[in-house]
Formats: structure tokens, sequence, C-alpha cells
């Protein structure tokens, strides 16, 4: 099996996996205007529903493409969506590589299993998300992303979902994303391993780095809450909107909700102050909202010295 391009670049079949694997092929071949082939034995038509499974980031810089180790007879087969993923799907199975037989909204909205009864520990709750499989995003994760911090903090800091640096190593905000935050809660006085616990809504990365839809939000809202209760925080910083959407049970603008000291009320019954503000990533893309940010954080300053 392989893939020739109408540029003359003919990838054989570990390569097309390997490119799928990485989370490429899409861009890769219809920039060089691949076709696509399998071999006879592998009969593969548009209107199959497989889906590979992608675990990493949608850019071919730095890509190591394995080098060629066969190239058998290719046949033609119909260049639709469908095809192209059923295709891959075909290469990835001849090539030895894991398979996904969900199509992509399948696999990552799918109830699979409702959360067990929450642990009350922190040693056994992360376990248990470690262990989950409430949603589809377990299947698509390299691992679970639980959160990282004092156990008991002062801040509770809350994003939406993991990233991709995030869900290869395990740790929440380990990429440029972490660094940016790390310095805008020290220009502020906090250390995040000693004044902040810092997770998300969801603890499994959603596949391309998509928003989790409220299927997912839902699936993994125990186990947030459980660690909102066990850290017990004074305050609560959010990075987003969509995840003070969540807290808040609005559907407000960030700009709305910026710039002011909202409150939360926990299922204990306590009001706990929340601030909201750009997400670090947004602030990578969009480095003109630094000063804004800034005066949030001058808030999470002022309730900070409030003891």
């Amino acid at each position: 099996m392989d893939v020739s391009t109408s540029s003359g670049v003919v990838l054989n079949s570990v390569q097309l996996a390997w490119l799928q694997e990485l989370g490429i092929e899409r861009t890769h071949l219809h920039r060089l205007g691949a076709t696509v082939a399998s071999a006879p034995t592998e009969a593969v038509t548009a209107g199959s529903t497989a889906t590979p499974t992608t675990t990493a980031p949608a850019s071919t810089a730095g890509t190591a493409v394995p080098a060629e180790v066969a190239q058998p007879a290719a046949m033609p087969i119909p260049q639709t969506e469908g095809g192209l993923q059923a295709a891959i799907q075909a290469l990835r199975k001849a090539a030895g590589i894991r398979q996904n037989t969900r199509t992509d909204t399948e696999s990552e909205t799918e109830s699979v299993a409702a959360p067990a009864k929450i642990p009350d520990t922190f040693a056994a709750l992360e376990e248990a998300v470690q262990q989950c499989q409430a949603c589809g995003l377990h299947q698509m994760r390299s691992q679970a992303v639980f959160g990282k911090g004092q156990q008991q903090a002062r801040w509770l800091v809350l994003a939406d979902a993991p990233g991709d640096v995030d869900d290869r190593h395990g740790v929440a905000f380990d990429g440029q994303a972490g660094e940016l935050l790390q310095a805008m809660l020290t220009s502020v006085g906090l250390n995040e391993a000693e004044h902040c616990f810092i997770t998300h809504l969801v603890k499994c990365r959603p596949l391309n780095n998509r928003q989790p839809v409220a299927e997912e939000i839902s699936a993994c809202s125990p186990y947030t809450l459980k660690q909102i209760e066990l850290v017990q925080p004074a305050y609560i910083l959010v990075l987003g909107q969509l995840a003070a959407n969540q807290l808040l049970n609005n559907t407000s603008d960030i700009e709305e909700l910026r710039e002011k000291v909202h409150h939360w009320q926990s299922p204990q019954g306590k009001a706990i102050p929340l601030i909201v503000t750009y997400h670090p990533a947004a602030l990578l893309l969009r480095p003109q909202h630094k000063a804004n940010a800034w005066r949030d954080l001058a808030l999470v300053k002022a309730l900070n010295q409030q003891g």
C-alpha cells in the first residue's frame, strides 16, 4: 500500500499511518495533492465510518516520518472524507498501529460509563480520574490530567481543558501557557506550588484542542466539584470564558465578566469570591490583551491581601 502525490512524493503505509498518528495527515496529503491507495486485500469503501486516533499537534514542522519499509501494489479508492479516513484506518491496521473503530464524534461524546462513587481523599480521587471512562475523551487521551499544586490552597485556578503538552506529560499547564500562568501568578505574589491548586473542567484533552462539550463537562464535574471541596479555596481564579460560564451558570462574554469580583456558590453553601481573566493561551495569541489581564490580576492581588 502506498500514497502517490501530484508532486511525485510517494508515502508507504507505515509513513501514512504515522502521519495520521501525528494528527497531520489531512493537512499533509491535501497540500501535496495526494491520492490514497490500498492493497487489494484491504477492501475499503467510501461509506465506512472508521476513523483514526490522533494524539498530537496539527503541524508538520519538525515531523519525522519513518523510513520506507515496503511498496506493495496500489489500488486507488474514492477521494471522499469518509474514504480517506477508511483508507488510513486500513493502512494503520496493515502497519500494526492501534485503531479506533468509532467516528470522532462518537468516540469523543459517547458516554461509556458513569463515574463510580467519588472518593473523599486526594490520592483516591486522582486514581479515579486516571481510570475514568465516563465519556469518550478517555479513548483519545495519553493520560488524564488531574491538576497540580497544594492540596489545600488559598486559590483554586480553573481552566477549560488540558492542552497537548499537558496530555503527553500528565501535568496541568505544563507548556508555554503554563510558563505564562506562573509569571502571572508570581506578579501578584502567588506561588503556584504553595498558594494554588490548578486544574481543568475536564481532565482529558479533547481531540485537536477543541473546547469540551456539555456532556464531557457534565461527566467530569463530580471530580471537579470534589477537588474544590477538598482544596477548600478562599478564592477562585477562572481562566477563559468557557470555564467562567460553567461556574457562573451564564453565557456572558468574557469582557463582561472581567474586572469584577463574582461569587460561586459551592454545593456546601459557601460563597467563594471568583475572578475571571483570559486564558494564558489566548494571551499568547493576542498579547495586546495582557494590559487588560493585568487589571484582572490587580483584583487578585487585592483579594489576596485581605487576609
